[in-house]
């Protein structure tokens, strides 16, 4: 209610002074980003909500599985991440098909080449070698833009790649703390996808000796901790002691858990995790009998570290481009200081 109060009160100043220009310009590009944003935070508002309004229309509360928000928010968020690599190329005012065509041809190449890829040698789903297909797209364009810059300040001032890359972001911030935001977005994409796309999951029980083979991982269930309470009175333990080989290696021991708390009264499961950069192993101990039979939920998630590192990245970018430029009359006078 107050934005939209703000937004009417202001209606005068937040009035544009000059035409929109064409479908090929950037003016109209950033037209289109705003309201796919608009969209994006009305159909997320509108699901957060729906609890409340089918309790008031039907007396009975229904919440939005994530189903629900994957099938509109998948498309606008691919959409969103191609118009990143797109805008950078578009003129203000406007330019032609044509002329945007062949800005993007290496871009649709890496793209297209990426699908292919993809589809040959990757299982998967249609909108994963889609999302992949436009991440490709876009850091093209990201690396495309990085590379002019910093060779162009190499052929001017004659620096060696190192100098040249530091002082070209040193001298314009915004611009490349806006690309490693972009960037950012492209990880954050890129795990995303992988994660749900490729995410292999199994369920077996298992007695103790007993092993199972998932994704290259091999489980061997050893031991287990059946009810013991701990020192402070608050939890009843129950716990399996799970080796974990990789090709013949043995990589850890995990120790899933599934306990009662005494200040919650039900189950509680302590997810056991195992993290790297290609993938995330997560081994849940759904069940353990008295006599030891445990029953586990496996599952091998890739690229979730990505969504973390996207997000450090993120943090990265908004401060080398927020970070304060140093003044010419501070230069000036640092200069004269040292004379």
């Amino acid at each position: 209610a107050v934005m939209v109060g703000l937004v009417l009160a202001r209606t005068r100043e937040l009035s544009g002074e000059g035409e929109l220009g064409d479908l090929f310009s950037r003016e109209f590009v950033f037209l289109v980003v705003n309201l796919l944003f608009l969209g994006s935070a009305a159909a997320i508002l509108m699901g957060t909500l729906w609890p409340t309004v089918t309790e008031a229309v039907r007396g009975v509360a229904t919440s939005l599985a994530a189903e629900n928000y994957n099938r509109f928010m998948g498309p606008l968020g691919l959409l969103l991440t191609l118009l990143i690599g797109v805008c950078p190329l578009i003129d203000w005012r406007g330019t032609t098909a044509l002329r945007l065509l062949r800005s993007l041809w290496a871009q649709i190449v890496v793209a297209v080449i990426t699908a292919v890829v993809l589809l040959v040698l990757v299982r998967g789903q249609v909108w994963a070698v889609v999302s992949f297909g436009v991440i490709a797209f876009v850091a093209t364009t990201i690396v495309l833009q990085l590379a002019q810059g910093i060779a162009a300040r190499m052929r001017t001032a004659g620096e060696n790649v190192i100098t040249a890359t530091g002082r070209a972001i040193a001298n314009n911030r915004r611009r490349y703390g806006g690309q490693l935001i972009h960037l950012s977005i492209l990880l954050i994409v890129m795990g995303i996808t992988a994660s749900q796309a490729y995410q292999t999951e199994v369920q077996v029980a298992l007695a103790q000796g007993e092993t199972v083979e998932v994704e290259g991982y091999t489980l061997t269930y050893r031991d287990y901790t059946f009810q013991e309470v701990e020192e402070n009175g608050n939890k009843i333990l129950n716990q399996a002691v799970v080796d974990v080989y990789q090709g013949g290696r043995q990589l850890a021991t995990i120790r899933p858990e599934r306990n009662i708390h005494s200040n919650v009264d039900s189950w509680v499961s302590e997810v056991a995790l195992r993290s790297n950069l290609r993938e995330d192993l997560y081994v849940v101990l759904a069940s353990l009998e008295a006599d030891g039979l445990a029953a586990f939920q496996v599952l091998v998630t890739p690229m979730v570290i990505w969504l973390w590192i996207g997000g450090l990245v993120l943090i990265i970018g908004t401060l080398v481009a927020a970070w304060p430029a140093r003044t010419s009359a501070g230069r000036s006078s640092r200069r004269a200081r040292g004379r």
